[in-house]
């Protein structure tokens, strides 16, 4: 998924995107942090892409019985003292993708 090519067929399967959103459910913060710089990319191409991350998240969200979408992020940053680079490598690239997303609906409505 590194072309236009790449994005534009994984944009046709809801279902490789939710795959891709439970990969969020994993150890590493590089892992979190490269599968959010995808959903991001995929939100970016077009208002489909974004309903289909929103889905995608609502589907992580379902099959692992958390209490609402994005709880996973929000955990993942509280718990961590922020000493580690990583914690707050992860918690600089949240920060960036929800104001990626605010001022794209902002300027998209």
């Amino acid at each position: 998924m590194n072309n236009a090519y790449g994005l534009s067929v994984t944009m046709e399967y809801q279902d490789g995107i939710n795959i891709i959103a439970l990969a969020l459910n994993c150890d590493s913060f590089r892992i979190k942090i490269l599968v959010l710089e995808i959903l991001a990319a995929v939100c970016f191409v077009d208002e489909k892409g974004f309903n289909l991350v929103l889905n995608a998240m609502q589907y992580y969200k379902e099959t692992l019985r958390e209490p609402f979408r994005f709880h996973m992020l929000i955990k993942a940053i509280q718990s961590e003292d922020h000493q580690n680079d990583e914690a707050a490598f992860l918690d600089f690239e949240v920060r960036e993708k929800q104001n990626e997303i605010f001022f794209k609906n902002i300027f998209n409505s």
